[in-house]
């Protein structure tokens, strides 16, 4: 690992310390932001800052680590043996309330007395992930948003929406995460955002992984225990509400709410993938920057706490996770909500009284919240989902050893390789693409595909020497199935990896071929017998020269065999 060690530091972890946060309207520049963090790393002994590599934008991303008795050399081996909660910042960097409260975090942090630093588990900051992004400040891009004065944009400095990348790793950023989440390998994540949407009364709401999604004693921890011990905990201490994130099924609050689907191209879904504890704060975006800021800080020190107070805990439910996943016949995949148990699902949201008026720019209906009018509202609330799709996982897949990109990616995600060291054939399974869907326009750079269709069949392939055998009973087996299975949502098929293999290479001329097809459906009774019925029964295609000549063509021994055939196979069990 090519780290630059900044600074030391020293150990220990928990107590509520006081908050200073000043009534503040403005945020930290990059350069400004990493030299507080040099600072405090050279003042003090127990903090750790490591440049972590470059960004696309050229520049950096560091982390910062608190919360370890050892030399800088030693801090990475001993985080990823403790109860690790990492926190990220900056990843849409007009939002950064999770910017400012991280460094206030780490300011009051090694003010503590060594007791108090042992209610804190070993932490880690990433201060400014989008580091390009931090660089192009503004103050209109956000036009939904109070404060602060100055920000940061969405995009990156290749303009990615770097929540989105986290399977797809197009991004310089994307690569440095990997390396810091492997590094640690954090039993709980929590990213920093503010939100966009409806107006209400709550300054914090937080996304947890779908309950769904979750291994049993995963969701019991986060939705019996962690949760309501976090709301209980804010409202007691500092009167403030802790609410899931709004996300709203219509243009109205009265048409309800639902959880937030969390794939594996979301931070926090990526790191569900290796069985974190993950969660996305949204502060509310029309609320005071500093009390947002506030809110963010409080968020993370009881989140802090908790993960000290019951790290036995976790640790031991993140060891039974994975202990059943390896031992899971089945993946379960593409969430859906399940209507059968939203019917009677409702929430009560505390917000304003709202209503349509005329609007002065357009003359035309607007929506008006009244700020006067605190009003509660018994909502839906589409909290259950369902996979609509399982599929039995495999001993092993293999990837071609053409297939580079996608190798790297898995590598760069810890995922363990092997490459065969001679040519042999293999009864493998393959998977043929029958049908999908694409996006009218491009998205985070792709054409995404979804709703994808495919064939197995069991073909004897000869495998090369290099391609890579990739076997599933290992720590990473969540994303190895979620990227290799085309039909999952965020598989590297759909984000468009494997697109060349979609285009048929060789055709026919109508009139050489005519005179083979001819001779194709004379000799075979078969082919010959669904011809005839699909002209019976498709007045269209019986209308079609072009249509039935290509129908014979796809069905001859001239139709070339790999067109949308994957290169990637799996076992046969």
């Amino acid at each position: 690992m090519n780290i630059k060690i900044l600074h030391t530091l020293y150990f220990l972890p928990l107590l509520l310390f006081p908050l200073f946060i000043q009534a503040q309207n403005t945020t930290y520049t990059y350069d400004q932001l990493i030299s507080e963090y040099s600072d405090l790393a050279r003042a003090h002994s127990d903090v750790h800052l490591f440049n972590m590599g470059s960004s696309d934008y050229g520049k950096p991303i560091y982390l910062c680590v608190i919360g370890v008795a050892a030399d800088s050399q030693m801090v990475f081996s001993y985080a990823k043996n403790s109860t690790v909660f990492l926190i990220n910042t900056a990843i849409h960097a007009g939002e950064p309330c999770g910017v400012n409260a991280s460094l206030d975090f780490v300011k009051q942090y090694v003010q503590l007395s060594e007791n108090e630093k042992m209610n804190y588990p070993v932490m880690a900051f990433i201060p400014a992930y989008n580091v390009g992004g931090m660089h192009n400040r503004n103050s209109y891009s956000r036009a939904n948003q109070v404060g602060p004065d100055e920000y940061g944009f969405r995009g990156n400095a290749r303009n990615f929406d770097l929540n989105r990348d986290f399977v797809k790793m197009d991004s310089k950023n994307m690569q440095r995460f990997a390396r810091i989440f492997n590094a640690l390998d954090p039993d709980v994540f929590l990213d920093t955002h503010t939100s966009n949407g409806a107006d209400y009364q709550y300054t914090l709401t937080l996304i947890s992984s779908l309950k769904a999604r979750l291994n049993p004693v995963q969701a019991s921890l986060v939705y019996d225990e962690m949760l309501p011990t976090l709301k209980d905990s804010l409202w007691a201490k500092d009167s403030l509400y802790l609410f899931p994130y709004i996300e709203m099924n219509g243009q109205r609050l009265h048409e309800g709410i639902h959880a937030f689907n969390d794939k594996g191209r979301y931070s926090m879904g990526y790191a569900r993938l290796f069985h974190a504890l993950s969660f996305t704060s949204e502060t509310h975006m029309l609320k005071p920057f500093h009390a947002r800021v506030e809110a963010t800080y409080k968020l993370i020190n009881e989140m802090a706490k908790y993960t000290r107070k019951f790290d036995d805990e976790i640790e031991r439910v993140k060891s039974i996770t994975r202990n059943e996943m390896l031992q899971s016949r089945y993946h379960r995949f593409n969430y859906i909500s399940d209507t059968t148990l939203n019917n009677d699902s409702y929430i009560d949201l505390k917000g304003y009284a709202y209503k349509d008026s005329l609007s002065l720019v357009t003359n035309s209906p607007r929506l008006y919240y009244d700020r006067s009018k605190d009003t509660t509202f018994n909502i839906p609330y589409d909290f259950y989902f369902k996979a609509k799709d399982s599929l039995l996982i495999p001993e092993y897949y293999v990837v071609r050893s053409w297939e580079t990109e996608v190798i790297q990616r898995l590598l760069m995600n810890n995922v363990s390789v092997q490459f065969l060291d001679k040519d042999t054939n293999l009864l493998v399974r393959q998977n043929k693409v029958l049908n999908y869907e694409t996006v009218n326009t491009p998205y985070e750079g792709h054409y995404l595909h979804y709703n994808t269709k495919v064939q197995e069949a069991i073909e004897n392939i000869k495998l090369h020497k290099g391609d890579a055998l990739v076997y599933t009973h290992q720590v990473s087996r969540l994303f190895i199935v979620e990227t290799l299975e085309p039909k999952c949502a965020d598989s590297y098929f759909n984000w468009g990896f494997f697109d060349s293999y979609l285009q048929q290479k060789e055709h026919f001329s109508p009139y050489v071929f005519e005179d083979i097809a001819m001779e194709l459906l004379a000799n075979d009774d078969d082919l010959k017998r669904e011809f005839e019925v699909k002209k019976e029964q498709d007045a269209d295609f019986s209308a079609n020269r072009w249509a039935q000549l290509n129908f014979i063509y796809m069905n001859s021994p001239f139709y070339e065999r790999s067109h949308k055939v994957l290169p990637v196979y799996k076992s046969l069990r």
